[in-house]
Parts: C-alpha cells; sequence; structure tokens
C-alpha cells in the first residue's frame, strides 16, 4: 500500500475519531438526564426533586391515592411464584427514587407491645421508609397473615419510643396467594383497619390488595408448580383516617396483553 494511500486512510479515521469522541462526550453529558427522565416516567418524581417529610395533618385524599398510584404497579404480571421479597424490593425502589432525600430501612428494629390484651408481644416490620432524619412509613407485606401484620403496624403507630413515634403512616400490602389462598380476605382486613384507626388519631392506614387470577403459561418451568400458573390482575387502594374509609383500584395491566411466559 503507498505511503498517500496510508495517509488518506489516517486522515479519514482522524476524522471520525473526533465525531466519535464528541459523540462520546455529548452521550456521558446525556446520562443524568436519561436516568432523570426514567425516575419521573416510572414514579411521578424525580430523584432531585426537593420534597419534605410527608405530613399526616395536611395529607388530602387525593393526594394520598396520587402517591400510591405512582408506584410502578405495571410490572406485577411479570412476577410470578413467591413476590414478597420482589414487592419489598418495589417499594423500596418507589419510595427512594420519589424525593432526594428519601431513605428504607429494610429489616428495622423490633417493636415491643401489647397485642389482644397479650403483653409484651415482639415483632419487627419488614420496611420503614422516612425522609430527612425523620421516620415516617411503616410496611408491611403479607400473602398469608394479614390481621397478624396489621397488629404490627399498629404496635409502629401507638409507639411513643422517640425513634418510632414520627411515624404516621402505616401499610399492608396484601397480596392473594393462590391456589390454596385465591382472594385477600378484605372483608376481615377493612373493619379491622378502621377499628384501628379510630384509636389512633390523625394517623394513616393503607391496604394495598393485590389480586391474581389463573393463567395459562408456556413455559415449561412455569407448567411445574400450580402456583406459578396464576397473574397480578389489579390492585386495590383502601385508606383509613380516624375511622373513615376510602378506596380506588388500579388496573396496571390487562390479562389479555400481559406478557407470554
Amino acid at each position: 500500500m503507498s505511503e498517500r494511500v496510508l495517509r488518506l486512510l489516517d486522515e479519514i479515521w482522524s476524522a471520525q475519531k473526533g465525531q466519535f469522541d464528541e459523540a462520546a462526550d455529548r452521550m456521558m453529558r446525556m446520562g443524568p438526564l436519561i436516568a432523570e427522565i426514567r425516575a419521573i416516567h416510572e414514579t411521578g418524581a424525580s430523584p432531585g426533586d426537593e420534597k419534605t417529610l410527608l405530613n399526616a395533618g395536611d395529607l388530602e385524599v387525593d393526594e394520598a391515592f396520587r402517591l400510591f398510584r405512582s408506584v410502578p404497579w405495571g410490572i406485577l404480571p411479570r412476577l410470578r411464584g413467591n413476590p414478597h421479597s420482589s414487592l419489598i424490593g418495589l417499594l423500596s425502589h418507589w419510595w427512594l427514587n420519589r424525593a432526594a432525600d428519601s431513605w428504607v430501612l429494610d429489616g428495622p428494629p423490633q417493636i415491643t407491645g401489647t397485642v389482644n390484651g397479650e403483653p409484651n408481644v415482639k415483632r419487627a416490620a419488614d420496611l420503614i421508609l422516612g425522609s430527612g432524619s425523620l421516620p415516617s412509613v411503616v410496611v408491611e407485606v403479607e400473602g398469608t397473615n394479614h390481621l397478624k401484620k396489621l397488629d404490627t403496624l399498629g404496635m409502629y403507630l401507638r409507639s411513643t419510643e422517640s425513634d418510632f413515634s414520627p411515624i404516621d403512616f402505616g401499610v399492608l400490602v396484601s397480596y392473594a396467594y393462590p391456589p390454596e389462598r385465591p382472594v385477600v380476605p378484605i372483608e376481615d382486613i377493612a373493619p379491622a383497619v378502621s377499628d384501628l384507626t379510630s384509636t389512633l388519631k390523625g394517623k394513616w392506614v393503607f391496604v394495598l390488595e393485590l389480586s391474581k387470577e389463573p393463567v395459562t403459561v408456556k413455559a415449561p418451568l412455569m407448567q411445574r408448580n400450580e402456583y406459578y400458573q396464576y397473574q397480578f390482575t389489579d390492585v386495590r387502594i383502601i385508606m383509613s383516617h380516624d375511622g373513615s374509609m376510602m378506596e380506588e383500584t388500579i388496573t396496571p395491566f390487562p390479562v389479555s396483553s400481559a406478557p407470554n411466559i
């Protein structure tokens, strides 16, 4: 190959390399913007938003429903089997993305109290969510013993310990556990929630009821156990404050258009 051809090839490469470097630099600068757009799309809030701690005294009903509508529920139909850990991760991801100063305590400290007349009962919630220096939300995720977990929320919400007393919100994520427990026993949970908040002045309790329906599966792995052949279909938000009850249903992903697993 002649020296002139080599020189021309070198000039072409130098020109192209400059364009590649410039494009790479632009992509580096766009990275944080893309991440923020994705967070806004998934959660309705930007990680850079400056938001204060949830204020139970000023919270409006519409605002409360809007808060839990912002959870990225649309991924639920792709969760199969026992979703307990995945749901904890989903709520943690959602909370951390809603505000710049949000934090999650996974496996929080035990609390001791009286439950149904029995003293010195020890319980531990799944999560405590907070902002800044204060905790604000205690979370339990459950597919079987829903009322027991509701009692645990009540223990944290009643606590006078300085570490727990700022908590004004309790969240019970109750999911169906078919085929043994095909529906969430909401007819038992709802009155218990109303009774609980009627004794907790100014505090809020939310039940996020996650329903499932049977589906036909193609993957051999999914066919090994009947338990894998159920899919989340909708979320019902049940909210209670000072004994009053309100609810709203979200259908995150129609069964007919769900992923064909």
